[in-house]
């Protein structure tokens, strides 16, 4: 599929657009308030108009009507009788005994849907009849709770449109303070607004994807608990709704059906509450204390996991425990679906295990460390296809680049293998006889590591693998939204050897992560931490570690330069452009954030460069040929304020790649990091003019630069604040090299020699007597 580019004239300063969107909110404020109160004249023209339709009704009815409204009198008199017999015995809900009352209930909908399927005031028999059962079938019940099931079941009808439930079983069961009963139904709804703003409010806000939901129908089953004291008054409902499978069924799509549930709050019980905004419905629960709708994401979750087991070799590498003290353990916390959600208990938990396994690991000599490394190597190289498959579904990265991900891991833990058993410590001369002065390389210790969603496996290795070489143990908390890549990583290191203990993954939920973040950054036992991410955080990580003064290295935000000048070769800037920029949809801290084109050269580079990104493929991240995937979550769409539209065919989370002309310094796009496939382009004059312009920032992660002038080139990789400069390349990063940044871009370097020597300490030995 040919993917369209937006060209875009960029707003002309920063103010002017944001005038512009607090003009479009305020309107979107007085549109919201007027179909408010439109909604509201209906609704009270509606309660009206209802006494004067029914009066009308006789003259509406065709004989098929009248025919059907005589055998619902019919129903309602057995319906009466049975209610009787029930009030007389004493027995609360004993009109259930036997489900005869659902039967009833049952063929009076099915007279229903045959004859007043062209009523035009069907909905008043609809509460009518729903109103003599609360009163005769139930009669133990108070008058307000009775009052209160009807008006529920009104607002249910009124704000769906088109509700259509099927009582399917009932069951009566006493308790020592009271009776439950268990009622299940099956409904069909056809999704209107009123539908989204009751059931997925946390919709609304993506128009595109209400646009692709309204006017489809859910069918689905529901649960009903309903709870009586023991004088029969009701106490309260707890409501459990799949939404989970309808939802997949109608969509066709795991991701989306995943996209339109995501916003619900977890439960203590291990089910997701679905926020309801709508007043009326709060006013209508029972006594106040019905539990609100809830759905069940295990139904979720054990599809997607059936997907993944279909396509992996090797299933029991979707792991979906913790893996602490060499032992897949569910966590103590909640569970989200079947993927542990571990807390500050789990990391002590791990950080003890580490600490146990410490002294046996380090005391290992280096070839043997190599040797587990080296297995654990060629475990990876031989599981690559399923790796790719878990890593591109959770994190929407192109199947290609998931793979060449997994061999740049592999190369990570294949180099550590080979660079630890020659690193060495050294002799120094002594300046007293009969002495000999050296200085050895030992384990720092406990090490604690952060990693981030965009390259689950890559930077886990980077830090993994020179620490275990090193001799240290370690605590990885994985990305939130990407745990099952780190939890297969671990699982190959188990089946290679790697000692329990050792290595430690603690997955959690989005929430725990700033509570598991501080517990690793002040853990006294706990000696290091690498950090990738954000700025703020690692700020905030490293302000932590201080109290304990552990050691940091941290992978920080980047704002890279990418700069053309006009000797340059057009084409091989254009594909480092293209390499550096759209790799990961552009979700990377390297990728390229303000493109400096010379002038001289600057509408020719753009008319060429527009004619590439039209042949790159957005798709299925899991599919072959695609180039762009979707973006990691709606929010990291939101964040794309100026940019292609979402294709909603693919999911809400695909974006249009775009390139903006035109951009000038003054503008954010030119100051913050995108973390987008958008494609900013300035223009320079003069060489010392675009070193000022890239130097222009806090950030120093990488910055390219193309020339063909070898002069240029050694002062520009001088002059560029920057922990990486790539020369007429586009990608920079290899693991022999160490990487990192300066200024607020972060400390410490990973990879390479440098990168093992980070995580030993340099201990200094004096040995006298030797004479």
């Amino acid at each position: 599929m040919t993917l369209p580019v937006t060209f875009l004239r960029l707003l002309r300063a920063q103010n002017e657009m944001v005038g512009q969107k607090r003009k479009k909110s305020a309107i979107a404020a007085e549109v919201d308030d007027e179909l408010k109160e439109k909604r509201r004249v209906q609704w009270k023209l509606n309660q009206r108009n209802s006494r004067q339709k029914r009066t009308n009704l006789a003259s509406t009815l065709t004989k098929e009507n009248s025919d059907a409204a005589e055998a619902i009198e019919a129903l309602e008199r057995r319906l009466e009788a049975l209610a009787g017999s029930a009030v007389v015995a004493r027995e609360p809900m004993s009109v259930f005994r036997g489900n005869a009352a659902v039967r009833i209930i049952d063929e009076y909908y099915q007279v229903f849907q045959n004859g007043f399927a062209t009523c035009p005031v069907q909905q008043q028999f609809q509460y009518d009849f729903v109103r003599k059962i609360m009163t005769t079938s139930t009669s133990f019940m108070n008058a307000q709770g009775a009052e209160s099931v009807v008006n529920q079941w009104r607002l249910m009808t009124t704000s769906h449109h088109s509700l259509r439930i099927r009582p399917l079983s009932c069951e009566y069961m006493k308790e020592e303070d009271g009776v439950v009963v268990r009622a299940v139904s099956r409904y069909i709804v056809r999704i209107s607004r009123n539908t989204l703003e009751t059931l997925y409010p946390h919709v609304l806000s993506r128009e595109a994807l209400v646009q692709h939901l309204v006017g489809l129908e859910v069918d689905a089953l529901d649960t009903v608990h309903s709870y009586f004291d023991g004088d029969g008054r009701i106490i309260r409902h707890d409501v459990v709704i799949d939404f989970v499978n309808p939802l997949i069924k109608l969509l066709g799509n795991v991701d989306l059906a995943a996209e339109v549930l995501n916003g619900a709050h977890l439960a203590d019980n291990g089910l997701v509450d679905i926020e309801r905004n709508d007043k009326r419905a709060q006013k209508a629960l029972l006594h106040g204390d019905v539990g609100r709708p809830q759905l069940n994401l295990q139904a979720l979750m054990s599809k997607l996991l059936a997907t993944f087991m279909g396509r992996l070799q090797r299933p029991n590498l979707l792991q979906a425990q913790g893996y602490i003290g060499g032992r897949w353990n569910p966590s103590t916390g909640v569970n989200v679906g079947s993927i542990a959600a571990m807390d500050v208990v789990d990391t002590e938990a791990a950080v003890a295990a580490a600490g146990d396994a410490l002294a046996a690991w380090k005391s290992r000599t280096p070839f043997e460390r190599s040797g587990v490394l080296q297995k654990w190597d060629r475990l990876l190289r031989d599981n690559t296809n399923d790796l790719a498959f878990i890593m591109s579904t959770e994190s929407g990265k192109p199947l290609a680049e998931a793979a060449g991900e997994v061999a740049y891991a592999a190369d990570y833990l294949r180099f550590f293998a080979h660079e630890c058993l020659r690193h060495e410590g050294f002799l120094v001369p002594s300046h007293l006889p009969g002495r000999r002065l050296m200085a050895m390389r030992q384990p720092v210790g406990v090490c604690a590591m952060i990693t981030p969603w965009n390259f689950p496996i890559g930077m886990l290795a980077r830090k993994v693998a020179p620490a275990l070489a090193a001799g240290c143990t370690a605590v990885v908390k994985p990305a939130g939204t990407t745990p099952l890549s780190a939890l297969a990583f671990a699982k190959l290191g188990h089946d290679a050897g790697v000692p329990d203990g050792v290595l430690n993954i603690v997955p959690a939920a989005h929430e725990a992560a700033p509570r598991i973040g501080r517990a690793l950054a002040t853990h006294p036992t706990v000696r290091k931490l690498s950090f990738t991410g954000s700025t703020s955080v690692g700020k905030l990580l490293a302000a932590q570690c201080a109290t304990t003064m552990k050691r940091v290295s941290m992978e920080l935000g980047g704002n890279a330069p990418f700069i053309v000048f006009d000797d340059a070769n057009m084409d091989e800037a254009i594909d480092g452009l293209i390499q550096a920029k759209f790799r990961n949809t552009g979700q990377t801290c390297v990728c390229p954030n303000r493109v400096f084109v010379q002038a001289t050269i600057l509408q020719k580079f753009t008319d060429r460069l527009v004619d590439r990104v039209l042949d790159l493929t957005l798709g299925d991240a899991v599919s072959s040929g695609c180039h762009l995937g979707p973006l990691i979550t709606s929010a990291a769409v939101d964040k794309v304020l100026v940019g292609g539209r979402p294709h909603l065919a693919l999911g809400p989370n695909y974006m249009q790649a775009t390139v903006l002309a035109k951009v000038t310094l003054d503008m954010h796009i030119a100051n913050e990091e995108v973390f987008g496939p958008v494609v900013p382009l300035l223009a320079f004059e003069t060489e010392s003019d675009v070193i000022d312009m890239a130097n222009a920032t806090d950030m120093g992660l990488a910055a390219y630069c193309f020339t063909s002038d070898l002069g240029r080139a050694w002062r520009m990789s001088e002059a560029l604040e920057a922990g990486m400069v790539g020369i007429n390349a586009g990608v920079i990063s290899a693991v022999q090299a160490p990487f990192g940044g300066i200024k607020q871009s972060g400390q410490g370097r990973e990879g390479s020699i440098v990168g093992l020597d980070d995580y030993t300490e340099l201990k200094y030995v004096a040995m006298a007597g030797l004479s």
